[in-house]
């Protein structure tokens, strides 16, 4: 019986293997157990008389067993003990469809390093994205970051130029009498025609207005009319 489907897919110790297995012809020296699911080597001389040379052309059981394990499968106790049994996940009675996933060690190897491979170059595609993602982030922060300073800036002019004091309006009312007087004393003053002195000096004291001719006038101060009438 040939395992149906493209037999490409599978190698060929492993279409020859399960021939051999299901071959009824050689239930005698090897055959697959009662359940199915292991294969078991029940007469080791006609293994290597008889379907060895059929299948492989050799007689060599070393070499047969060590294939077995290249390919994954692996030994366990008989039911009967008597038999010498292998198994693997992958080589089932019922399940020919399984036997593609069954290769040697070295192949499932090559097989992981080129998935790594392509595993690295995703990651390193995902580096690349992820790295443009930060430049554009970091470009957009610097904006903001310079127009938050302008910001700033405009706001601390406004600031600046809403908090010069200005200057007090200027009242005659609100200047003091002292600063009046003082300037009084140290400016010349105006001074009345002689024939007129005493009475400007009267008039100073009583801090009346003389009228002269038609023209009015306040009364300078009289410290000053002091002195010039002294010093006449």
């Amino acid at each position: 019986m040939m395992i149906d489907g493209d037999s490409k897919k599978y190698s060929g110790f492993i279409r020859a293997l399960f021939d051999i297995a299901i071959d009824k012809s050689n239930a005698e020296a090897i055959g697959f157990s009662s359940d199915g699911i292991s294969l078991e080597i029940r007469n080791c001389v006609k293994v290597t008389t008889l379907v060895l040379p059929h299948y492989f052309k050799h007689k060599n059981m070393s070499s047969f067993v060590r294939q077995l394990n290249n390919y994954g499968f692996r030994t366990r106790p008989s039911v009967l003990g008597i038999y010498q049994t292998f198994v693997h996940e992958n080589f089932r009675r019922d399940r020919p469809d399984l036997l593609r996933l069954i290769s040697r060690k070295g192949q499932r190897r090559k097989t992981k390093k080129k998935s790594l491979h392509e595993q690295v170059t995703e990651l390193r595609e995902r580096e690349t994205q992820y790295q443009k993602k930060i430049l554009d982030l970091e470009e957009r922060l610097r904006r903001k970051t310079d127009e938050n300073k302008q910001l700033v800036h405009y706001l601390e002019q406004s600031s600046a130029l809403n908090c010069i004091p200005e200057s007090p309006p200027s009242s005659s009312s609100d200047a003091p009498s002292a600063a009046i007087a003082e300037e009084s004393l140290r400016e010349p003053q105006w001074l009345p025609p002689p024939d007129q002195q005493q009475d400007a000096l009267r008039a100073a004291i009583e801090g009346k207005l003389m009228v002269t001719g038609g023209d009015q006038y306040q009364a300078p101060n009289w410290v000053s009319i002091l002195d010039c009438l002294i010093n006449s």
